[in-house]
């Protein structure tokens, strides 16, 4: 495994790499995940927005009605901590859209095969450690949240991870355990077949057909002994994305918490 840096629209870009799979990152820019490319299909799965990256210092972009998450939102995939989708008043500080951590600047350092990448939030008491690694064809993320003061504080965490095309196509699959399904009335994109909000329901399970074998992998809760309660809007992030018919992405993205 190697790392190297270069500047991507004027961000320092950190890039994690070995014979089969580039991973870049952004330090500076809430730790963004912006390329993971499979390198012996060339297939990178995640979304790129049509406008780009912009430098740092950049006009807000149109329609970011005062978010920072959105004012200069390139795709990719994001960490959301302490909060998720809108702003929160929690003893007495406005908490904003997808939290702290995506806009702020993190710590990154290189140990041995590992990123470490580091961030203290501003608002909440909270600290998060992010440590990446590859192992062959996977990216493996092992994360870290501590609790700084002497109070309980809670928390959400999530992660924002968003597909695109060419990988996302007619026949593309994504590969989720199941869980609880609860739609909305709003409708975020124009859609030629609009939907209407369906009562909370279960979704069917089947067992998840393993991709690019290896152990089943196991997802943990790393919090300090202080920390009060907590609720983890992401608890098994285990996504295997494939494309039907080929194997033209990362065979499997994993995180352990």
């Amino acid at each position: 495994m190697a790392t190297s840096e270069r500047v991507l629209s004027g961000w320092r870009a950190v890039a994690l790499e070995n014979d089969l799979l580039r991973v870049v990152i952004l330090p500076e820019k809430g730790a963004d995940i912006v390329e993971l490319t499979d390198k012996e299909s060339g297939v990178d799965p995640l979304f790129k927005a049509p406008w780009g990256l912009r430098p740092p210092g950049s006009v807000p972009r149109e329609g970011w009605e005062g978010h920072e998450f959105l004012a200069n939102y390139e795709g990719g995939w994001q960490e959301l901590f302490p909060n998720a989708n809108d702003p929160a008043d929690y003893r007495g500080e406005t908490i904003p859209f997808h939290g702290e951590v995506a806009t702020l600047p993190w710590d990154c350092r290189e140990e041995g095969a590992v990123l470490r990448l580091t961030v203290r939030c501003r608002q909440t008491p909270f600290r998060l450690e992010r440590l990446m690694r590859l192992e062959g064809r996977q990216l493996v993320l092992e994360e870290r949240v501590t609790n700084e003061s002497e109070e309980p504080a809670h928390f959400v965490w999530g992660h924002h991870c968003v597909v695109g095309p060419p990988f996302l196509e007619a026949g593309c699959r994504l590969r989720v355990p199941a869980g609880t399904l609860e739609t909305i009335p709003e409708l975020w994109e124009e859609s030629p077949r609009p939907r209407s909000p369906q009562p909370r329901r279960r979704l069917s399970h089947r067992p998840r057909r393993r991709i690019g074998g290896g152990p089943e992998p196991e997802a943990r809760a790393r919090v300090s002994p202080r920390l009060g309660s907590a609720g983890l809007s992401l608890g098994d992030l285990v996504a295997a994305l494939r494309r039907r018919g080929s194997d033209a992405a990362p065979r499997l993205l994993r995180a352990r918490h």
